[in-house]
């Protein structure tokens, strides 16, 4: 949900080409963003030094690394960099095209799955971003012409995309049900979103922690490593 926001906030950027839209240097902003929080954590770790936390950014070579193979949960920052760039510069090609590739690509990323890394989510998930994307006006569509019914229409549909992992017979239909089930749970969380934030105390909650995000994202694993030592 967060990634198809994401790609919905910055659609008609994105959509204008690298240049019509200004993506490079809201690009170039992001990894920044990055950069900036990736010397956080490499400061944070080297006051905090128990060896067993989540995230840990220790010595040079693996700070090197991470400028492009992202390894804590700044994977997000670097994502949005360049997931901006890569559909700007495909501004071009039909969206139907840039989806169904994406739609592999996750698909293949998932299927060979990577243990204890984080730099393979940017790959998987950018399909999803993809579809905030492509699919702006159809989502904000769906969050005007939300309803209970709609909310539970989709939500029942959600439910049994899930069920269907039951009878995954392999990695690849996992994969597939991956793909399918964060879409439609995308669905269902912008159809409910839409439905609540017609009570205004819910809306300005909503928007106040909106504004919020960024802090709250690239913080909490600083908290919870402060929380757990």
């Amino acid at each position: 949900v967060l990634l198809a926001v994401s790609g919905l906030v910055l659609a008609r950027r994105v959509r204008s080409g690298p240049q019509g839209g200004g993506m490079v240097g809201r690009a170039v902003g992001n990894y920044y963003l990055y950069l900036v929080w990736l010397a956080v954590y490499v400061l944070f770790y080297r006051v905090v030094a128990a060896e067993d936390l989540p995230h840990r950014v220790d010595g040079v070579l693996a700070t090197l690394v991470q400028l492009v193979l992202p390894a804590t949960t700044l994977w997000y920052l670097f994502a949005l960099a360049l997931f901006s760039v890569v559909l700007s510069a495909l501004h071009r090609v039909p969206p139907a095209i840039v989806l169904v590739a994406l739609g592999l690509l996750s698909v293949i990323v998932h299927t060979i799955g990577y243990p204890g890394l984080l730099w393979p989510r940017v790959p998987e998930v950018f399909f999803f971003f993809a579809l905030g994307v492509y699919g702006a006006e159809r989502l904000r569509r769906l969050a005007e012409g939300a309803s209970i019914l709609r909310v539970a229409a989709f939500g029942a549909l959600a439910a049994a995309v899930t069920a269907m992992g039951r009878f995954s017979v392999s990695r690849v239909t996992d994969s597939l049900l991956f793909v399918a089930r964060g879409t439609a749970f995308m669905v269902v969380a912008v159809v409910a979103v839409g439905l609540l934030v017609r009570w205004s105390p819910l809306r300005r909650l909503g928007s106040a922690l909106g504004r919020q995000t960024l802090a709250v994202y690239v913080l909490h694993p600083l908290w919870i490593a402060l929380l757990i030592i």
